[in-house]
């Protein structure tokens, strides 16, 4: 305890004793408790403090309330302010980091006794508060990217491609789900993933950022059957006549060309193959079922280019709508004699 002994120029004695300071109100308060660049901070101190006195003769001792008079703030970041009346001060940080805030606070009391004139008597309070400043808190969705569709064969290992998804700040997770028999779940920019069975595939890309924003977006993987293709003839004159364009489609095994939709079959994926003449038989006589289709000369032919070996893809469907074949020929195509 101490006791502090006043003789004013008035000539009546006051007699303060100063209470512990684990008793009296502790330091700066800080709200919110968690401060990133941009938020308004307040800081805020004891409105008053509480000393014990002896005055005008009294025989014992009193609660003297001194009440806050004139605060002077440094805010840790080369700003500072002096407040009046108020035990609160607001400050926005335009930088992230750590800052030792800390104030002067002059408290005062009016002591005023009969026969002598009123008498204010300050108080001084040091207090501060070490803070940490965050980075701008990131409300800004990334945005998902899961690359184009792709068809592939069955058996072939596709690799998937986020790379351009895009974050204001950066994604920190990249997941990718579909079902292929049971849920698949990937993970990285780039994975890796074999798909089997012909089918397709709706993959869904999502990506999140720390501060745990997402996005996503889908990939659709058509895996095709493998069909075996012949096209006849060998070698094709673009100056010759004819009507057709004979090819024979054969798959592999577990699948049947009396289930292929007729109406699918495309050759370069423009021309339709006719719904009529059509046959199914063995034309290279491996034992295996082949389907027979024709296409128009002319709208091959004009599709063309001359050479030694022009690749002709030729797709379709099976009627279940699930599955897909594609499968290629290389012919020779040439232009030689009349026209």
């Amino acid at each position: 305890m101490v006791k502090r002994k006043l003789i004013f120029p008035t000539l009546f004695l006051v007699v303060l004793t100063t209470i512990p300071t684990a008793v009296m109100a502790s330091g700066i308060t800080v709200t919110p408790e968690t401060i990133y660049v941009s938020d308004q901070v307040t800081f805020s101190i004891p409105n008053t403090v509480i000393l014990w006195g002896r005055w005008c003769g009294a025989p014992f001792p009193f609660p003297v309330i001194f009440s806050i008079y004139e605060t002077d703030w440094n805010f840790g970041d080369g700003s500072s302010a002096t407040l009046w009346f108020t035990s609160s001060a607001t400050h926005m940080y335009e930088t992230a980091g750590v800052h030792e805030v800390t104030t002067h606070a002059i408290y005062r009391h009016r002591f005023v006794c009969p026969g002598f004139p009123p008498y204010w008597m300050p108080i001084p309070r040091s207090y501060s508060v070490t803070i940490v400043v965050q980075p701008p808190l990131d409300v800004i969705n990334p945005v998902a990217d899961a690359g184009p569709d792709q068809t592939v064969f069955e058996g072939t290992t596709v690799t998937f491609d986020g790379s351009a998804s895009s974050d204001n700040v950066g994604i920190t997770d990249y997941t990718w789900t579909f079902i292929d028999v049971t849920t698949k779940t990937l993970h990285g920019e780039k994975p890796t993933y074999t798909f089997n069975t012909p089918g397709v595939y709706t993959v869904t890309l999502k990506v999140t950022d720390a501060a745990g924003n997402w996005d996503t977006d889908t990939v659709v993987i058509t895996v095709v059957i493998t069909a075996t293709i012949d096209i006849d003839p060998d070698t094709l004159n673009l100056k010759s006549k004819g009507k057709w364009i004979t090819c024979y489609i054969e798959l592999p095994s577990g699948y049947d060309v009396n289930n292929i939709d007729l109406s699918t079959i495309l050759l370069n994926h423009l021309v339709p193959a006719q719904l009529e003449p059509t046959e199914i038989g063995d034309y290279d006589e491996d034992t295996i079922p082949d389907l027979m289709v024709k296409f128009n000369r002319a709208d091959v032919c004009s599709l063309l280019s001359l050479g030694n070996e022009v690749e002709i893809t030729i797709t379709g469907a099976l009627v279940d709508g699930i599955h897909q074949f594609e499968g290629s020929d290389t012919i020779r195509v040439i232009s030689e004699g009349k026209t």
